[in-house]
C-alpha cells in the first residue's frame, strides 16, 4: 500500500513556486482530478497539490477530496494541509472519506469556526492533528466545537493547538483517548481549563498548556489515569508562563482522586505565574499520588503558609525544584524556624 503526502493549500494569492519544490518535481498524475489546482510529485509516492484560485468555493474544494478520495479508496494519504488566508470555515463533510494521517490546518486568518462533521469518514484514521495561526475559537454551538470535533478522532496520537483564539478546554475536551502522546496547547488565549477537561489519558507524555492566560484551573481537570509506558517516561505537564495565582486551583482533586490518576511519574512547571504559595489542599494529593510527582516554582518562603513543604510530611524528591522567589534558593536551606 502505498502512503501519500497531499498537501492542500487553498485560495491562498501566493503561487504555487512558493511551496518548496525539487527542481525535478514533475506534473503528477492525479492533475486532472485536482484542477484548477496544480499537482507535483517532489519524490516517489509524495504528492503536492497547489491550489492558488482565490474564487475557488466550498463545493470545488470538496469536489476535489471527493475525486482524490475516490482516486485513493483504499489507500492512505500521509497529510493534508489546509492553507489559507481568506477561508472562513471549514464546513460539514469538507474532507469527508479522505483517509489522511495527518491534518495540518496553518495560518487559516480567517477561519472561525471547523463544523464537527467536517472529517466524516476520516477520524478513526486521523494520528496526527495541528491547527496552527488561526483565529478558530469558542463554540458557536453544537455543530461548531473544536473539542467535538477532536474527541471524533479515536486514534489520535498527537494534538498541537497554536495561536488561536481559543479562551477554554472545556468539560471532557479530552476524553478517553487511549493513544494519545502529546498535546500542545500554547500561545492561545486559554483563561480556563474546566473541570474534567483532560480525563483518561493513560498514554501521554506531555501536555504543554504554557504561554497562555489561564488564571482557572477546574475540579479534576486532569484526572489522566496513566498507565506505565514501556519507556517509562514521566509526563510533562506545563503551566508555566500563564496568570495562575494562589486561588486559581479548584479544591484537592485538580489532578484527579488520589491514586487512581497518576501511574507514572508527572514533571509539574508552574514558573512564570502569579502563584506565592502552593496549597497543601491541592498539592499534597498530587504528591501522595506519585512518589516520584514533581514541582518546578518559585515561591514566597517568607509567607508560613508553604511550610508544610519542607516538613517531615513530604519527601524530599518532589521539592528539589521548588525555590524561593527572588533569589531561587532552594526552599531547604531558607530558615523557616519563625514558622
Amino acid at each position: 500500500m502505498n502512503h501519500l503526502v497531499i498537501v492542500i493549500f487553498l485560495a491562498i494569492t501566493a503561487t504555487v513556486a512558493s511551496v518548496p519544490l525539487p527542481s525535478s518535481a514533475i506534473e503528477c498524475h492525479l492533475r486532472h482530478l485536482v484542477a484548477p489546482c496544480a499537482c507535483y510529485n517532489p519524490i516517489e509516492n509524495h504528492i503536492i497539490v497547489g491550489c492558488q484560485n482565490d474564487n475557488m468555493d466550498y463545493s470545488q474544494i470538496r469536489q476535489i477530496f471527493y475525486l482524490i478520495k475516490q482516486k485513493f479508496a483504499l489507500e492512505t494519504v500521509e497529510a493534508v494541509y489546509l492553507r489559507s488566508p481568506t477561508v472562513t470555515e471549514l464546513g460539514s463533510t469538507q474532507l469527508a472519506g479522505v483517509r489522511t494521517k495527518s491534518i495540518y490546518i496553518e495560518n487559516m486568518h480567517s477561519l472561525k469556526t471547523i463544523d464537527i462533521n467536517a472529517f466524516n469518514g476520516t477520524e478513526k484514521l486521523v494520528q496526527r492533528l495541528e491547527i496552527r495561526n488561526t483565529p478558530v475559537g469558542e463554540s458557536l454551538g453544537p455543530q461548531h466545537d473544536m473539542f467535538k470535533v477532536i474527541n471524533k478522532m479515536v486514534n489520535l496520537e498527537h494534538v498541537i493547538i497554536s495561536n488561536t483564539s481559543l479562551k477554554r478546554v472545556s468539560e471532557d475536551a479530552f476524553l478517553n483517548k487511549q493513544k494519545l502522546r502529546e498535546i500542545r496547547m500554547t500561545g492561545n488565549k486559554l483563561k480556563r481549563i474546566e473541570p474534567s477537561a483532560f480525563q483518561t489519558l493513560p498514554q501521554l507524555s506531555v501536555l504543554d498548556l504554557s504561554n497562555n492566560t489561564i488564571d482557572y484551573i477546574g475540579y479534576r481537570a486532569f484526572a489522566l489515569s496513566l498507565k506505565p509506558t514501556p519507556d517509562a517516561k514521566e509526563l510533562e505537564l506545563r503551566l508555566d508562563n500563564n496568570t495562575l495565582n494562589d486561588r486559581s486551583f479548584d479544591g484537592e482533586y485538580v489532578f484527579g482522586d488520589y491514586g487512581t490518576s497518576f501511574n507514572r511519574a508527572v514533571w509539574l512547571v508552574l514558573d512564570g505565574n502569579h502563584l506565592t504559595t502552593l496549597s497543601e489542599e491541592t498539592f499534597m494529593p498530587y504528591f501522595n499520588a506519585n512518589p516520584m510527582n514533581t514541582i518546578t516554582v518559585d515561591i514566597n518562603c517568607g509567607n508560613c503558609s508553604n511550610y508544610w513543604l519542607v516538613s517531615d510530611a513530604v519527601d524530599r524528591k518532589h521539592t528539589q525544584e521548588i525555590t524561593c522567589n527572588g533569589d531561587h534558593k532552594d526552599i531547604k536551606s531558607y530558615d523557616w524556624s519563625r514558622c
